[in-house]
């Protein structure tokens, strides 16, 4: 197994973490960690008698494969079992627990099975495979703009999916690359003609990866924009806006579980002028997974994200 650490895919995401410059280095580690994981400090290292972390030499970042020579660690005394490596960026002169953390993998034996090297006095070497320390996919990202008042609204990031990035004739997103579900029934625009209509919803989540789960795109929320349903104007009610990337399966169970999610705005939704705006308290992180709870059922005609950006793993997101 081997993964990047959240936090870090989001700075190479967005261009703040260059793997192709500046100085890495690995540590063993004792137990498996948490994507979350930010940083050194985060990870259960080696507490071997003088034991360090060794520095990373012929750093390759060809074809979107990143990967480092072979590094080999000195001979310890490693009072506990080993299960893989971390790479980590130094951001001084020397190794710092404020690290970030980049990559984590198992150690895997000639065979390519997964072992733990046991309690025992050896020297570690350790070879990264063809995929290298880790293997990206190209990127592309697509901004939308501000509300503009007019429909259909050209300016909505969910206009900019429904036609591939205004290559297509619009169709709405929910039906082909949005899976929804919730305490509503989510159907096709049919008169607004910009984004999704939800009926009586209490909570709406919304996977940005599709039916299938496996476009891979996430959106990035600057403000979200709801607009009442006829019959519920005068309506009002606290709806708040979430994000998370670590759902274990798209379901009503975890849907309605706050303990995967991240509130991101929150605010009393009145319709009296038929539609409210909630603005991101983070506008860095891109989520897989977009959630709109209310604190009663509120009728939305239609919701939209604006000033907001989606990332895709295809050219102009038209599968």
């Amino acid at each position: 197994m081997t993964f990047v650490f959240n936090l870090a895919a989001e700075e190479i995401r967005t261009g703040s973490l260059d793997l192709a410059s500046g100085t890495y280095y690995a540590h063993l580690v004792e137990s498996a960690p948490a994507n979350s994981a930010t940083a050194v400090s985060n990870l259960t290292v080696s507490t071997a008698t003088g034991y360090i972390p060794q520095s990373l030499t012929g750093k390759s970042l060809t074809g979107g494969v990143w990967t480092f020579g072979q590094v080999d660690f000195p001979t310890y005394n490693f009072p506990n079992p080993l299960v893989g490596v971390v790479i980590c960026k130094q951001a001084a002169a020397s190794p710092s627990p404020s690290d970030r953390v980049v990559s984590f993998s198992l150690f895997k034996n000639a065979a390519g099975a997964n072992v733990v090297v046991p309690v025992s006095t050896t020297k570690i070497p350790h070879t990264f495979g063809t995929d290298g320390a880790i293997k990206l996919q190209n990127v592309y990202a697509y901004t939308s703009g501000s509300y503009s008042g007019v429909f259909p609204d050209t300016n909505g990031l969910l206009y900019l999916l429904g036609t591939s990035n205004n290559t297509q004739t619009y169709a709405n997103p929910i039906t082909s690359k949005i899976n929804a579900m919730g305490g509503g029934t989510p159907s096709n625009s049919t008169d607004r003609d910009s984004a999704t209509i939800v009926s009586n919803a209490l909570s709406l989540a919304l996977d940005f990866s599709g039916a299938s789960g496996t476009k891979g795109r996430k959106i990035r929320v600057s403000s979200l924009r709801l607009v009442a349903a006829v019959n519920a104007y005068g309506n009002s009610g606290t709806v708040t806006l979430s994000g998370s990337n670590s759902l274990p399966a798209f379901t009503t169970a975890y849907i309605n579980d706050d303990n995967y999610w991240t509130a991101l705005a929150s605010g009393n939704i009145d319709f009296n002028l038929s539609a409210s705006n909630l603005n991101s308290s983070d506008t860095a992180t891109y989520w897989r997974y977009i959630r709109v709870s209310g604190s009663k059922a509120l009728d939305f005609r239609e919701i939209e994200f604006y000033n907001s950006t989606i990332s895709s793993p295809d050219l102009n997101m038209t599968a």
